[in-house]
C-alpha cells in the first residue's frame, strides 16, 4: 500500500516510495544513483527498491528531487536528504559531497529542522543547489547557493548558507510568515 509521494525528474529518474509493511513503515529507493542521492548508503544504480534504513517507521509526506539530490519531509515535521552537496543545499552544516545516507536536515549544529510540511529544490544551472521549506508556522526556510538573491536572505552573488536559515521580508528583515505553498524549479 502506497503511504506518500512518488517524484521523478526529467533528467533522472530517482523514486522513492513508502509502503506500511504489516505495520512497519518501510522506504524505498530505486532508478539513478550515481552520487547517493537515493540515500541508501552506496553509488550504485538501484535496479530493484532498496530500503532507506534512516527512514524506517517514518512516514513520508513530501518528495523532491533533481538530477542527483533527494530531500523528503516525514509526517513528524523531519527534514531528510542526500546526494550532491557541494553548496550545503543538503543543510548538514557542510558543503561535504557527496552524502549517501539519509541525513537530517539541521538550522544550526545542534538543532534538526522540525515542524516541516513541504521541500522544493530549485537547481540553477552553473551556479548551484537551494533547498526550500516550509514549515507548519508558515514560515521557510532556505539553505545552499544563495547566487541571485535565492536565499532570500538579503545577500547575493558568492553567498550559501550549509545550514536552512529563515527567508526574511523586504524591508525589515524579519522571517516570512503566513506562507501555504512553496514551488521551486529549474532556474527559479
Amino acid at each position: 500500500r502506497q503511504e506518500g509521494d512518488v517524484e521523478a525528474n526529467n533528467n533522472a529518474t530517482n523514486i522513492i516510495v513508502c509502503v506500511n509493511d504489516n505495520g512497519t513503515i518501510k522506504n524505498y529507493g530505486f532508478g539513478y544513483n550515481t552520487i547517493g542521492q537515493l540515500g541508501v548508503g552506496n553509488t550504485v544504480n538501484q535496479t530493484l527498491p532498496v530500503e532507506i534504513t534512516q527512514l524506517r517507521n517514518k512516514r513520508i509526506i513530501s518528495v523532491s528531487s533533481w538530477n542527483s539530490i533527494t530531500m523528503v519531509v516525514t509526517d513528524g515535521g523531519e527534514v531528510w536528504g542526500a546526494g550532491y552537496n557541494p553548496h550545503g543545499t543538503l543543510g548538514l552544516g557542510t558543503a561535504v559531497s557527496p552524502v549517501q545516507t539519509m541525513s537530517r536536515a539541521k538550522i544550526n549544529a545542534t538543532t534538526d529542522v522540525t515542524g516541516a510540511v513541504d521541500v522544493k529544490i530549485a537547481w540553477r544551472n552553473g551556479v548551484g543547489i537551494t533547498a526550500i521549506v516550509l514549515l507548519q508556522d508558515g514560515s521557510v526556510l532556505a539553505s545552499g547557493t544563495g547566487d541571485g538573491g535565492i536565499l532570500g536572505d538579503g545577500n547575493t552573488a558568492g553567498h550559501q548558507s550549509t545550514f536552512f536559515r529563515p527567508v526574511l521580508t523586504f524591508p525589515g528583515n524579519v522571517p516570512l510568515t503566513g506562507i501555504t505553498k512553496i514551488g521551486a524549479q529549474y532556474s527559479t
